[in-house]
């Protein structure tokens, strides 16, 4: 999962946040293939047309002014990172028929304090490049504690319902 965070942040960096953030949710199709073959999720033809146009409407985000569509190197990221998250999200979903919420999403807790060092040396030499005030701080502090509250909430609902529908609806 944090190499998917990582890929992310570096297709931000090269591409613009309009294609990367339409082509991040292109999980939702992988998550749906996947949650219908290991979890049985079979869904109406009507679902199935609606995960088809969050694929057409992410594609036409991400075609560029000159009406083409080139597979950049964020573009590769992107498409990383969108299926690291979603082989995270299938591996939350297989454990909730094992530990309960809390054991769940402390455990992913506990991942993130072990991995965040990590990376962290990984980008250290940028983030020494970062102006550091009040309003770096601060913007860390809420993005932070918005992601703390999102992964909980997540987690709760991946605990008590249909992986693709949770995770369509937090596409959104």
């Amino acid at each position: 999962w944090w190499i998917g965070v990582f890929m992310y942040y570096k297709a931000l960096q090269v591409e613009d946040v309009s294609i990367v953030i339409p082509l991040l949710f292109i999980e939702t199709i992988f998550i749906a293939v996947m949650a219908a073959i290991f979890f049985n999720e079979i869904f109406t033809i009507e679902k199935y047309i609606g995960i088809a146009l969050i694929i057409v409407g992410a594609a036409a985000l991400s075609v560029r002014k000159t009406k083409t569509f080139v597979i950049s190197k964020g573009i590769l990221q992107v498409l990383t990172a969108s299926i690291l998250f979603g082989i995270g999200t299938l591996l939350i979903k297989y454990l909730t028929d094992y530990l309960d919420f809390w054991n769940i999403f402390w455990y992913g807790r506990i991942a993130n304090v072990i991995v965040f060092p990590i990376l962290f040396l990984l980008v250290h030499k940028e983030f020494k490049k970062v102006k550091h005030n009040l309003t770096v701080y601060s913007g860390f502090l809420v993005a932070f504690t918005l992601a703390f509250i999102a992964g909980l909430l997540y987690t709760a609902a991946l605990s008590i319902g249909y992986i693709t529908l949770i995770y369509g609806l937090a596409a959104i």
